[in-house]
């Protein structure tokens, strides 16, 4: 199946986004709220910590083909939803980075950022991560 390079390479642009930002949230405080307790106890360094964690669990999803592996999320997805495999399914592949770079490029550390206000807004990205396939 031939697809744009896009398709194939925003997952790893994430896992080398998700790397920068481990590296400066375990070795800074720049995504830290109170300094005076552990990073592990300041709900706002957890939020900011969900961001680069569902950068690698989308690479961990979304390279495997890339990498020689013999599994395609894309391929599983309509096969639950009771579509014919690609290229007769009628999900367009453009859906997967559209609704992925969308809800955890700009919706995750959108949320980080506003969980000095609401926590639970802040730590909402921690129940995708953590929730059963």
């Amino acid at each position: 199946m031939q697809t744009h390079w896009f398709y194939t390479v925003w997952p790893f642009i994430g896992v080398g986004g998700a790397i920068v930002m481990v590296a400066i949230l375990l070795t800074t405080d720049t995504f830290r709220d109170n300094t005076t307790v552990s990073r592990w106890r300041d709900p706002v360094w957890l939020a900011w910590l969900a961001v680069p964690l569902y950068w690698v669990h989308q690479f961990e999803e979304y390279s495997l083909p890339v990498l020689g592996f013999d599994y395609s999320i894309q391929q599983m997805i309509c096969k639950k939803l009771g579509f014919p495999p690609y290229p007769d399914c009628p999900i367009p592949l453009s859906f997967y980075p559209v609704v992925n770079i969308a809800l955890m490029w700009f919706g995750a550390p959108l949320a980080a950022y506003l969980c000095g206000r609401n926590v639970l807004i802040g730590l909402s990205f921690w129940g995708l991560l953590l929730s059963p396939p």
